[in-house]
């Protein structure tokens, strides 16, 4: 099966920010600046000690700005000449539960992915019916940030990780079915 592409759609500020990070601190692609940003918050719930706290900052400032393009994407009130940045991938079952496995709280690939099977052609629909749209904004809504404090040297940021997991039990359990 050939790979898919999945493209990101971003709004001006976050373009002219992702550009001066990757020139900044030397990323080759926006793939890996983005996964990056994401395994930061993934792997540390609070910043580690001898983190750079310039490129912290810089990173906080753009998930923040991420949270409110979720908002946009599942509102599908994007532009469509906003920034792309593209990544692909094999439109398979395994690799998509694979995927999900890997990103953990990466809510804005689970979204795509998501997006990608509300719109699979009929012949290829599982026989139950999957409400992707419910999904997505329940997605969504655990993703936002649900309490942030200042410990006298960097920000931390709390999500609630318990309800999010479940939901990807569920996403997993239905993308099982097809």
């Amino acid at each position: 099966m050939k790979n898919k592409l999945v493209t990101f759609k971003l709004d001006e500020s976050i373009r002219d920010h992702a550009i001066k990070m990757k020139r900044l601190y030397d990323y080759p692609t926006y793939d890996d600046l983005f996964r990056d940003i994401f395994k930061f918050f993934i792997d540390n719930e609070t910043s580690p000690r001898d983190a750079n706290i310039s490129l912290h900052r810089q990173i906080f400032e753009l998930k923040r700005t991420i949270s409110k393009i979720h908002c946009e994407f599942i509102n599908k009130r994007l532009n469509p000449t906003l920034f792309e940045i593209k990544t692909q991938y094999i439109n398979t079952n395994k690799t998509m539960i694979e995927m999900i496995n890997q990103t953990n709280s990466n809510t804005h690939k689970v979204i795509e992915i998501a997006e990608n099977l509300s719109v699979v052609p009929q012949k290829e629909a599982p026989q139950n019916n999957i409400n992707f749209e419910d999904i997505k904004s329940k997605i969504f809504e655990l993703d936002k940030i649900k309490k942030s404090k200042f410990n006298g040297e960097k920000n931390v940021v709390e999500i609630d990780l318990v309800e999010y997991n479940r939901l990807m039990d569920q996403l997993k359990l239905k993308l099982n079915n097809f």
